[in-house]
């Protein structure tokens, strides 16, 4: 009886042990007896993988406040593994080994890199590795046996800041780029000298620091060549411009036409046009009336409310709606802390412009409703198509309505996706444009 009670007073120890260790561990293991000392998670398999979230890319942007660190894998578009930084979302790729700033991988064999910055860093992979070439990650690194090239030992990169040289070029001052080959942003070339060639593919040449053609350069600034035409404003109230482009997508000729009124003297506006402190986006009335919104943003984040959660009862829709909401949300929640937020940043917002010898200053301003979104989305926003497309110039971002949903959620809309859903209204990530009605 004594030898059985006492190995039960042994199990309830052990049993003890085993609870206390597994909470001061708090580690987890699958397929493996004993996770690793460093990890939280140890899973191990040689027949199956980790198998994260899978999503489209409208339902990815559409996660409304992503946490930093959030991993997802993209099933369309662009397809793989996302993670989210805090502030965007960021493809998952190889990374090559780190180079010194001045330093970038610039022949790879008989193929090239695809593109250069300006900090000589390769942002993307080469053609293809051979077997001279060190593998990171994916990609090409250096070559494993440095050559001799022009009597100097060359290991596939090349110093910005001193002699540029390259595999298989003519000369120790040449920079040579392959027919395959594409230079995305600006590339610095501090030490080119006069006497330095610069080759693209054979269509353009720069000798002693200028480039002929379609193309003029000071140095080595590039521009396209001077069409005749004089820098300056054309248009005004009563007349418009009319331009003349070539096939190289170049203005060659301006003149305005006087524009004439019909109708008893009114003129009529058009969606796209530059007009009243902005860009008009909803016209009714055959043009005579309508809806403008401000030609950039008013602001890049900023909470929906003032400081309280109220039934503000600022759920009206539709045109002219989002004036009636500003000045409700402000009536309710204007005195709350005194900072700033969506409403008011509209409300306070003002533009003044001269056009044909009169200055006008515009302060009617407001945030639009669900429903003006929408308008702006679709006639001046990525939902638009050429000629209006985003001319708005509209983040990839969502942009706050005037239309609340409940007392702590108010709607936004996501310009990229069109999509709309209703967050907090003390989220500061939303976007705010403001319109104003004619």
């Amino acid at each position: 009886m004594n030898q059985i009670k006492s190995s039960i007073q042994v199990l309830a120890i052990v049993l003890v042990m085993t609870v206390i260790a597994n909470k001061v561990q708090s580690q987890v293991s699958i397929g493996v007896p004993v996770p690793s000392g460093s990890a939280m998670l140890d899973v191990s398999s040689t027949t199956k993988g980790f198998l994260p979230p899978r999503m489209s890319e409208i339902q990815r942007v559409l996660i409304f406040k992503p946490d930093a660190g959030l991993i997802v894998y993209q099933t369309d578009g662009k397809k793989g593994l996302y993670y989210y930084d805090g502030t965007s979302w960021t493809y998952v790729m190889n990374q090559l080994i780190p180079l010194s700033p001045s330093e970038t991988p610039i022949a790879i064999g008989g193929g090239v890199r695809d593109n250069i910055s300006t900090l000589g860093t390769v942002v993307s992979a080469p053609t293809f590795i051979t077997s001279e070439w060190s593998n990171v990650g994916g990609f090409a690194g250096k070559l494993r046996t440095p050559r001799l090239v022009y009597g100097n030992n060359f290991d596939g990169t090349a110093n910005l800041t001193s002699g540029l040289i390259s595999d298989g070029i003519t000369s120790s001052s040449t920079l040579a780029v392959g027919t395959n080959a594409t230079i995305t942003g600006t590339l610095t070339l501090t030490s080119l000298s006069t006497s330095s060639l610069l080759v693209t593919n054979g269509s353009k040449t720069v000798v002693s620091g200028s480039l002929t053609g379609d193309i003029t350069t000071t140095g080595l600034v590039a521009t396209l060549s001077n069409t005749g035409v004089i820098s300056g404003t054309y248009g005004s109230s009563t007349a418009v411009p009319q331009i003349t482009v070539d096939s190289k997508g170049r203005i060659t000729t301006i003149t305005t036409t006087s524009i004439t009124a019909s109708g008893g003297g009114t003129i009529s506006h058009t969606i796209g046009e530059s007009y009243g402190g902005g860009i008009v986006f909803y016209v009714y009335d055959n043009g005579q009336h309508g809806l403008i919104a401000a030609r950039s943003n008013q602001s890049s984040g900023i909470r929906w409310y003032g400081g309280s959660y109220t039934n503000t009862r600022a759920r009206a829709n539709g045109v002219g709606a989002g004036l009636k909401n500003t000045a409700i949300i402000i009536a309710n929640q204007g005195a709350v802390d005194g900072n700033a937020f969506a409403a008011t940043v509209c409300n306070e917002y003002t533009v003044t412009e001269t056009t044909g010898g009169i200055t006008t200053t515009y302060g009617d301003w407001y945030l639009p409703s669900t429903y003006e979104l929408g308008l702006m989305y679709t006639n001046i926003g990525k939902g638009a198509s050429s000629p209006n497309y985003n001319i708005g110039v509209f983040a990839d971002n969502f942009y706050w309505s005037s239309t609340e949903f409940s007392k702590s959620d108010a709607t936004a809309k996501h310009f990229l996706t069109g999509g709309e859903t209703n967050g907090g209204k003390e989220y500061s990530g939303c976007y705010v444009r403001a319109i104003r009605a004619f």
